[in-house]
């Protein structure tokens, strides 16, 4: 005797179940919360460069979790668009940013630092962007549920002194 689609009704229900408890468990950024992300830095990107600025400065702070910064932020100066220098605030020292590729080297370049976080699907990533200028002053990655785990970009942003060099 064939069996009858009431007799599939136990297993399917388990299958869909353990679906759903599976896809539950994935750590990615939902494909909605993504779309929106990449919408809303197109948006800040499209308002920096509208802007025109070339020649700024802006510090940068990274601390992992809920830790201390485990180093001095650092000031970095940015003439036509290019990195000029680099040091920390702390005690002025020079650094030698231009290797480090955790650390954006001007603001166009935190853009696509975010697309590059974003492409490698965090388990969230939270950005806040400057309602004047646009560009990204704070960014929060999380690879994990555990905070400990997350890392937060602070930057900030300064009109340029020609001779506020140290």
């Amino acid at each position: 005797m064939p069996a009858t689609p009431k007799q599939f009704m136990p297993l399917i229900a388990t299958v869909f179940i353990l679906l759903f408890l599976w896809l539950s468990t994935v750590p990615i950024m939902s494909w909605y919360e993504l779309s929106g992300q990449h919408q809303e830095l197109q948006d800040a990107e499209f308002q920096w460069f509208h802007k025109g600025h070339s020649n700024y400065n802006f510090e940068i702070e990274i601390m992992a979790g809920s830790s201390p910064p485990d180093t001095a932020p650092i000031r970095i100066y940015v003439r036509d668009s290019e990195l000029a220098f680099a040091y920390r605030v702390d005690d002025d020292e020079p650094v030698d940013i231009s290797n480090m590729q955790h650390l954006p080297q001007t603001i166009d370049d935190s853009f696509q630092f975010i697309s590059r976080l974003l492409e490698e699907r965090p388990r969230y990533l939270t950005v806040e962007y400057d309602a004047a200028f646009s560009y990204p002053k704070r960014i929060v990655v999380g690879r994990s549920e555990n905070p400990v785990d997350e890392i937060i970009y602070s930057i900030r942003w300064f009109e340029p002194e020609f001779d506020d060099a140290p």
